[in-house]
């Protein structure tokens, strides 16, 4: 599987020194994402129909649905500057979590909306797809074709998610924190050195090792 193509990152990886981890950037209040959006319209308009978009929902965290995808946005903002890549960085989950389709995407996108949508569309784990593991495979071998394909910004884009998912991992009951940590050092650790992120790739890399250490979490990845 394409996926794999990443994996020879990752062996090395878990052995790697442990180090304290210090806040990559400052998150709170999304100042990046809130000055770029004074010169971009289109920037600014994204960013208020969110919590139109998502209502009330809650994350497992007790926050907002929409602070993961600002914050996913705000640490996007500190490699790129593209209003494309930042609206589908706001947008990312809309097809997971609201069950919108790829054309309902690029409607409220403005008039870039057919690129977001596609961006949208690759970032999207497939519903059709009941069992899990079949579907965080095709997902995976999904995300890594368009990255070979030189689709660098869903790569970016989703970097920036999981690690804003990291940020909040703890939250999670201890099977399923060990899942998302192998599978950040497995998969998306590797992906951030592949794409020449590597503060990015060291920074998931830190996060997951906390946690797998902290817990004792051993053992297989359970989907």
């Amino acid at each position: 599987m394409r996926h794999r193509l990443f994996s020879w990152v990752g062996a090395f990886l878990i052995v790697a020194d442990f180090k304290e981890v210090r806040p990559m950037i400052e998150l709170a209040g999304y100042p990046r994402l809130r000055r770029l959006a004074r010169t971009l319209p289109d920037l600014s308009r994204a960013m208020s129909m969110l919590p139109i978009l998502y209502g009330p929902k809650m994350r497992l965290s007790g926050r907002p649905v929409t602070d993961h995808c600002f914050e996913t946005a705000e640490i996007l903002a500190g490699y790129t500057t593209n209003p494309s890549c930042l609206k589908a960085a706001l947008f990312h989950d809309l097809c997971e979590d609201l069950a919108l389709s790829s054309e309902d995407v690029e409607e409220i996108s403005g008039h870039d909306g057919a690129r977001i949508s596609q961006i949208v569309t690759i970032l999207s784990k497939r519903a059709d797809l009941k069992n899990s593991k079949d579907r965080t495979s095709e997902y995976f071998d999904r995300l890594s074709k368009a990255i070979l394909d030189g689709y660098r910004s869903v790569g970016l884009i989703k970097l920036c998610d999981r690690l804003s998912n990291m940020l909040d991992v703890h939250y999670h009951r201890p099977e399923k924190r060990r899942t998302i940590c192998y599978q950040t050092l497995k998969f998306y650790v590797p992906m951030a050195f592949y794409l020449g992120l590597n503060g990015l790739g060291n920074h998931l890399r830190r996060l997951s090792l906390i946690h797998i250490r902290a817990d004792g979490l051993v053992g297989p990845i359970q989907e």
